[in-house]
């Protein structure tokens, strides 16, 4: 059994209520499951499939996005959303109606979007067609407002397949599927599975990123709490999820009800499982940072780059060096799950703590007390490690300094969009110049 598997037997004993979870790495073999092909009662979170209809009909040509809609007085729907709340006859477009479906969760746009798609059995038809069991919709929203529980009945497996047949290409074309997820990115409740998570909606690229992003759509009602959806990890990685819980003993709509929390503790727990862990090298890891090297050098060679470490076989950096980095504690290495180990780098922090840096062709524009990064190198199977290694020195220290080499275009784009500048020119022991560069943002997000 996986730390994962281990950390979320430990969550769901504890957990009351009826619960469900399945996870899939959209691309890769891991797949989590806990009760996942029971059906549960969904909430809002049938949406999805609303939403995923009314886009295939779009595409056909049989409805436009564009067009405008008005919202009338017999469609409107009690409980979530905005439009109850509006006065009948305000034009929508097609799009504004999705929009506020998702977002909000408006279940007068909800049952407006039903009828755009073609009705309830159309929206079936629409998840058949796709192959995807164990996931329907019953009927559209009743306008008393009353127990939704009928709603629909699916299980967590059925929304990540559906989900992952959505994001991979099989339900809508690629301008289609853009303009799904693009929306649900836009969802406004992302306190359940995502309430722990650093997503990109509360921190600003250029503050840092990137960060993970949530493309998902919950669903609550009396004892039902429900999230499903997409998340992307700062490396890139896609992960699929669904988390259904019924017969919560909690009744309350609060931002602490016991079951949103239960959620929250899922996510935080992947998250942190998965999003990839920085830590010390340790002595039985140099082989595989040897590896790592001469791919970073195999890479550099055929990139335009092949003097900044030289000879593919016998170049920098030295195994010495980097047995030397080991010993004094500042080499690092980026470990996804599993162990595997997909990034490296030397970082060290204090006052002039790189001689090369203490005479430069330009002018720093900081003070003596500084990180360095050195020596960072990916093997390439996980994307954005890199660019992960360089966050984490950003959180470690306020104010870095960097250099590499001129033809080194890949890591001089990162530094860019991470916002280093660009300070003149240093010379390395032997010599050789190298561009350099700084970064004075403080210690970000900690």
């Amino acid at each position: 059994m996986s730390e994962f598997n281990e950390k979320m037997a430990v969550l769901l004993k504890e957990a009351s209520g009826r619960i469900g979870v399945s996870i899939h790495g959209i691309g890769t073999s891991f797949h989590y499951a806990w009760q996942e092909d029971e059906l549960f009662s969904t909430a809002s979170t049938m949406k999805l499939m609303v939403l995923g209809t009314l886009l295939e009909k779009c595409q056909s040509g049989e409805e436009d996005l564009g067009r405008f809609i008005t919202y009338r007085a017999e469609e409107r729907v009690g409980g979530s959303g905005i439009l109850c709340d509006l006065t009948p006859g305000l034009s929508l477009t097609v799009r504004d109606t999705a929009v506020l479906m998702i977002i909000l969760s408006d279940n007068t746009a909800t049952n407006m979007c039903i009828d755009l798609s073609g009705g309830v059995d159309a929206v079936n038809e629409h998840i058949f067609r796709l192959g995807v069991k164990g996931c329907s919709i019953n009927r559209k929203l009743i306008s008393d407002g009353s127990d939704d529980r009928n709603l629909s009945d699916t299980s967590p497996r059925g929304f990540v397949d559906y989900l992952t047949a959505v994001r991979t290409g099989k339900a809508l074309n690629e301008e289609y599927t853009k303009i799904f997820f693009d929306i649900l990115r836009l969802q406004r409740y992302k306190d359940m599975f995502g309430r722990y998570l650093p997503l990109e909606d509360f921190f600003e690229e250029e503050d840092g990123g990137p960060y993970a992003v949530l493309m998902n759509k919950t669903g609550f009602m009396l004892g039902v709490r429900t999230d499903a959806g997409i998340l992307v990890l700062p490396d890139g990685r896609e992960y699929a999820y669904a988390v259904m819980i019924n017969d919560s003993p909690d009744p309350s709509y609060a931002l602490t009800n016991e079951s949103a929390m239960l959620i929250a503790k899922i996510g935080q727990t992947f998250y942190e499982q998965f999003a990839g862990k920085i830590r010390h090298a340790r002595m039985e890891d140099l082989p595989e940072l040897l590896r790592i090297y001469r791919t970073a050098r195999e890479f550099m060679a055929a990139s335009g780059n092949p003097a900044q470490w030289g000879d593919i076989e016998n170049g920098n950096p030295q195994p010495e060096r980097v047995r030397q980095d080991i010993l004094d504690q500042d080499s690092y290495v980026y470990v996804t799950e599993g162990g595997h180990i997909a990034a490296a780098f030397y970082y060290v922090e204090g006052e002039k703590v790189e001689p090369t840096y203490q005479t430069i062709e330009g002018a720093w524009t900081g003070s003596d007390v500084y990180g360095v990064v050195h020596r960072i190198a990916s093997d390439g199977t996980v994307k954005g490690a890199g660019r992960a290694c360089l966050l984490w020195a950003m959180k470690q220290s306020g104010h870095l300094r960097i250099d590499t080499h001129e033809n080194n275009r890949p890591m001089r784009h990162v530094l860019e969009q991470l916002g280093f500048t660009f300070c003149g020119t240093i010379r390395l022991a032997n010599g050789d110049p190298r561009i350099a560069f700084e970064w004075e943002g403080g210690r970000i997000h900690e």
